[in-house]
């Protein structure tokens, strides 16, 4: 019997792309080309909701941002990030997506590539 122990591999919950997470908590999509952060989040969580009666993109942003809402209650860490990159929006709220990005990405980069989130 072979036992390992590889700790990148621990989940509790669900793992999702740090960029994701924050674009579904802050609304505002930084990181991908379109809606694919958001269809990422409600994905992970498929019976938060039951049976959704919107699709395309404002069905996605819409339901992104009520798990995104309940992501920001439970971690009070990514509460604060998101406070942080909310303001960065608000200052720039013209700005083109590579610029937000040099502002952003920076405060995401504590987080890493992944994280593990349970609701």
């Amino acid at each position: 019997m072979k036992v390992e122990f590889n700790q990148n591999n621990i989940s509790f919950g669900v793992k999702l792309r740090t960029i994701s997470v924050f674009e579904s908590t802050s609304g505002k999509i930084f990181g991908d080309n379109s809606v694919e952060g958001f269809k990422e989040v409600i994905n992970a969580f498929p019976d938060y909701f039951g049976e959704r009666m919107a699709t395309g993109g404002r069905g996605y942003v819409y339901y992104a941002k009520q798990i995104g809402d309940a992501i920001i209650q439970k971690y009070p860490e990514i509460n604060e990030t998101n406070r942080q990159i909310m303001n960065i929006i608000s200052k720039n709220q013209y700005a083109k997506k590579s610029e937000l990005q040099k502002e952003i990405f920076p405060l995401l980069e504590k987080y890493g590539e992944t994280l593990d989130i349970e609701l």
